[in-house]
């Protein structure tokens, strides 16, 4: 090993010292614990086999994959309050000597079609009906819509997926490095919330 690193320094210092001049000030200072030292340097520098670009691309899917996790679940909270309007309506407008069992399962559903099926639907007016067939039509729009953003996110993850195995095969200790990077910015996001 001593005498790989004694062939190896002279070569590591005349490549510094031709692309690095200002480096040769230091270098010449003294011991060849500061010649191995950049050596490492730039061994690790070369060694690393994930470019730029490829650690962009990943985090650009990682962006793209919390923007859409966003939208969905905004489309969630959007649908979720829709429904809890209907069911306030709805909930008002129920004759007094409904069963609680039934007025409890009424109350829990959130499709248009179900709740038509409940008999004291027919008693309700058309202003709490209409607000039901609105609903109904919106929450079709809005599974249409998560549809489309879960065929999407399924396409990044494969994406996703894809280029961490390309990396893994050229360095897994750089990847292990990006992976453990993104964990760390999941979490401070996490934690600014």
């Amino acid at each position: 090993m001593n005498l790989r690193i004694n062939n190896i320094v002279p070569i590591f210092e005349h490549a510094i010292a031709k692309y690095w001049p200002s480096s040769g000030q230091y270098l010449n200072q003294g011991s060849r614990c500061k010649t191995i030292y950049f050596a490492t340097l730039v061994c690790l520098l070369v060694s690393c086999n994930i470019s730029h670009e490829e650690e962009a691309s990943i985090l650009h899917t990682i962006d793209q994959l919390d923007s859409l996790n966003l939208e969905m679940d905004g489309l969630k909270s959007a649908n979720d309050n829709m429904w809890n309007q209907v069911s306030q309506s709805i909930e008002k407008a129920l004759p007094a000597d409904l069963p609680a069992a039934e007025k409890r399962n009424l109350l829990a559903v959130k499709n248009a079609d179900l709740i038509q099926m409940f008999q004291v639907y027919d008693s309700l007016g058309d202003p709490i009906k209409n607000q039901v067939m609105e609903a109904g039509k919106s929450d079709q729009q809005t599974a249409g819509k998560m549809r489309e953003i879960m065929s999407r996110v399924d396409e990044l993850n494969k994406t996703l997926t894809q280029n961490f195995a390309s990396l893994e095969k050229k360095d897994r200790l750089a990847t292990e490095r990006l992976k453990a990077k993104i964990d760390t910015e999941k979490n401070e996001a996490v934690r600014e919330k």
